[in-house]
């Protein structure tokens, strides 16, 4: 799998690794990032997993508000940020809404403060045109049954090689 993803995609620098789904895919971007009592970002409205995810692996929610009209707004966002906080959790196409959400932005800003980004694509991935490395998260999550027509609960978790090196 790895090597016809490779020969069609050319992602030299991920490697992906099949979930049991994007929420599967997630818990394990989670479970090597987050210590008890570090902070994960969220964004409400979202989706009713990422609390019980992020309290599985010991992590604090931390909501930033998008109401009244779901706007991501970035200075907010940074202002979220604290010394606990280790990971962004950000839903590319928001399952309550259907908003597309600005992903590159929001991990380039998270990025310029040292905070690694997760990325839940189980309603993007093969339906928005977008390649998993432009989006430039550190983690990139999706549920294949979708819109790919896979067996019900098969996923994948892209990750960038750096991550495959802090837990080697």
């Amino acid at each position: 799998l790895q090597g016809r993803i490779d020969a069609e995609y050319s992602h030299a620098d991920r490697k992906v690794f099949v979930a049991s789904g994007t929420s599967g895919g997630l818990a394990l971007a989670m479970w090597s990032l987050i210590n008890p009592g570090d902070e994960v970002i969220v964004f409400d409205p979202y989706f009713v997993m990422y609390e019980a995810l992020v309290k599985v692996v010991g992590g604090t929610v931390v909501l930033v508000d998008t109401y009244p009209d779901f706007t991501i707004d970035l200075d907010r966002t940074a202002d979220a940020i604290t010394p606990r906080t280790r990971l962004l959790l950000v839903s590319h196409v928001v399952n309550i809404t259907g908003q597309i959400l600005p992903v590159r932005k929001i991990v380039d800003m998270a990025h310029a403060r040292n905070v690694r980004v997760a990325v839940d694509g189980a309603h993007a991935f093969a339906h928005v045109d977008f390649r998993i490395p432009d989006v430039g998260a550190d983690f990139y999550a999706a549920s294949l049954h979708k819109w790919l027509g896979a067996p019900l609960g098969a996923g994948l978790l892209a990750a960038g090689l750096n991550w495959l090196a802090m837990v080697s």
